[in-house]
């Protein structure tokens, strides 16, 4: 899986799943009991409410107001040309091991969430967007497979500018996942109607500066030169 992930160039996400699957270790298993002694993981498990269902809904329908998360979410979508069955398609791939019910009910959960980090970290769905997110991912999830793939993608960065501070982006990501309330056991159904900064705030997200200042810099270049194209930025990677 690594070797094919390598030979995409981080583009084939179910080589990413495989590895990440194979070196997950306990972390699932420790994720699933945090989260189920959440009061929403107690709701969740005892309702059965799929956020999945929640999260097609407001794919299908914009119907939050403008502002708000759920807004934020279906334009993001929209614009990123994604899908929330798309994402479950290849999130969740089948395992050597199946899961007991209740952890496979949760894991669902948590990779339908995966677009809700996007939107609420400030991380878009290019390459470099999406190598934020896994630096996040690995201060939140303390799993060994994110952990790897964060520090090979220090090594051996995405393709930029020259003079961003694209590491320097990444250990941001990984500082905000740090400070940052754990995402995983939100209630992103009430959050969904709230405004966009209300939900960053109560989650303890504070904006990806150096992030930005990365994109800034790339667009410069790009107008400069066109030495740097949307193929470089814009490409969804892990």
């Amino acid at each position: 899986a690594v070797s094919r992930l390598i030979r995409s160039r981080g583009q084939d996400k179910r080589q990413a799943m495989t590895f990440l699957h194979a070196l997950e270790g306990q972390s699932g298993r420790r994720a699933f009991e945090r989260f189920r002694r959440t009061p929403v993981g107690q709701r969740v498990l005892r309702d059965r409410s799929r956020l999945l269902d929640t999260l097609t809904e407001a794919e299908a329908a914009d119907r939050f107001p403008p502002g708000t998360l759920g807004h934020a979410y279906h334009c993001f979508l929209r614009r990123e040309g994604m899908s929330v069955a798309g994402l479950m398609d290849f999130a969740m791939s089948p395992r050597e091991s199946p899961l007991p019910e209740d952890e496979r009910f949760v894991e669902e959960r948590s990779a339908v969430m995966h677009d809700l980090w996007h939107v609420v970290t400030g991380y878009d769905a290019s390459v470099l967007g999406e190598v934020c997110l896994m630096a996040f991912r690995c201060a939140q999830a303390g799993h060994l497979g994110f952990t790897i793939l964060t520090l090979f993608m220090a090594v051996k960065p995405p393709r930029h500018a020259p003079g961003a501070p694209v590491r320097r982006a990444m250990a941001e990501a990984y500082r905000i996942g740090q400070q940052a309330e754990w995402l995983r056991g939100a209630d992103w159904e009430a959050l969904l109607p709230m405004k966009l900064e209300t939900v960053q705030r109560l989650l303890a997200l504070r904006p990806p500066v150096t992030y930005h200042r990365v994109l800034a810099i790339n667009s410069s270049q790009c107008l400069a030169s066109g030495r740097y194209d949307a193929a470089d930025t814009a490409a969804p990677a892990t």
